[in-house]
């Protein structure tokens, strides 16, 4: 099949780096170019290349509509004049739902995989809609009343991942620095726990949309703390390092925010890390079973978790976090994504 992957057009779309959506468009046009499909991957300047032909439009950068200077709409205004130049049995879009309508020019068949909230549009055309998790396709069909939404869970490519067994004395925060990633949570929870040792790693970078007042409250609230360690923004090989040898992942989402899936949480998980969060939260609550963590009903739940955790009156078994995480592996979840191409 010839296959058009449109991935989203505020970063660059490459298999590492702090990136969801984008990460998700790559490996997918990667994994199709693999199995002999010729396929497209329409993505901001500066992506990185693999099994398909890239199709550069815009550089990566925050995108900020109000001033004028909107991102989405020039990314996908690029994309349409490739649709409208070759004809794509397949287009599988993952941009974030703006100026969606045009998207489907010349296509036999149109997935939109959506990532996040679904805001109202033309439903006149035949699209198929895959939300990123079951609680996430129940949300919008709740929406969207007539509307079909299916959904195909995010994957982990689990061997590149190494797995220890090794721990050593530390809680990880690893996600966006952001409110509804719950960074202020987990510092709360840091301070219950003077004697234990907290760190918190991931993207700060405010060209990139992070939030510079929350970022310095963050920041001061850590320099008060002689227990939480700041590390931000990471390389990919020191966010392994991190993964692999945490105590556990905490995971302290912040209301009313909704996870759409999680993938930094199948990380966690291939490394052998346990992960404790909050149930309620959408996609999360379907990755996390006893084996390999614990669905706190709240916050305060999630302390006097932590606290028998660190007791040892309750563990994991990395082997355990590790078989988790491999029924999320990406042949799996994608050999069954394909089955249900019409075309």
């Amino acid at each position: 099949m010839d296959i058009c992957v449109i991935s989203s057009g505020l970063l660059t779309s490459g298999p590492f780096g702090y990136k969801g959506t984008e990460r998700i468009a790559w490996e997918l046009a990667d994994w199709l170019g693999s199995k002999g499909h010729s396929v497209t991957l329409v993505a901001p300047k500066g992506s990185v290349k693999g099994n398909f032909e890239l199709a550069e439009t815009i550089s990566e950068g925050f995108n900020i509509p109000d001033l004028g200077f909107d991102r989405d709409r020039l990314h996908i205004q690029e994309a349409i004049k490739l649709l409208a130049s070759k004809k794509f049995d397949l287009v599988i879009n993952h941009q974030g739902a703006f100026y969606i309508e045009n998207l489907w020019i010349g296509a036999k068949e149109y997935h939109w995989w959506v990532h996040g909230w679904l805001p109202p549009y033309p439903h006149t055309h035949k699209v198929k809609i895959y939300a990123r998790s079951k609680a996430h396709s129940e949300l919008l069909k709740q929406k969207f009343e007539s509307w079909d939404v299916r959904y195909c869970y995010n994957w982990i490519d689990v061997e590149k991942y190494p797995f220890t067994r090794e721990k050593e004395d530390y809680f990880l925060f690893f996600s966006r620095i952001a409110r509804e990633k719950g960074v202020h949570n987990f510092i709360k929870l840091a301070k219950q726990f003077p004697e234990e040792k907290f760190v918190i790693a991931g993207m700060d970078d405010i060209a990139k949309g992070t939030d510079p007042y929350y970022l310095i409250y963050i920041l001061k609230e850590c320099c008060n703390l002689p227990n939480v360690e700041y590390k931000g923004s990471v390389s990919e090989s020191e966010k392994i390092d991190l993964l692999r040898k945490a105590k556990a992942l905490i995971v302290p989402l912040d209301m009313p925010y909704f996870e759409v899936f999680g993938l930094w949480i199948l990380e966690g998980l291939c490394c052998g890390c346990p992960v404790i969060t909050q149930a309620g939260y959408g996609g999360p609550d379907e990755i996390i079973t006893p084996a390999c963590g614990y669905l706190a009903k709240n916050m305060v739940d999630m302390a006097d978790f932590l606290r028998r955790f660190i007791k040892g009156e309750v563990g994991f078994k990395p082997e355990d976090c590790r078989k988790r995480a491999e029924d999320f592996n990406k042949d799996k979840i994608l050999e069954g994504y394909l089955r249900e191409f019409t075309v």
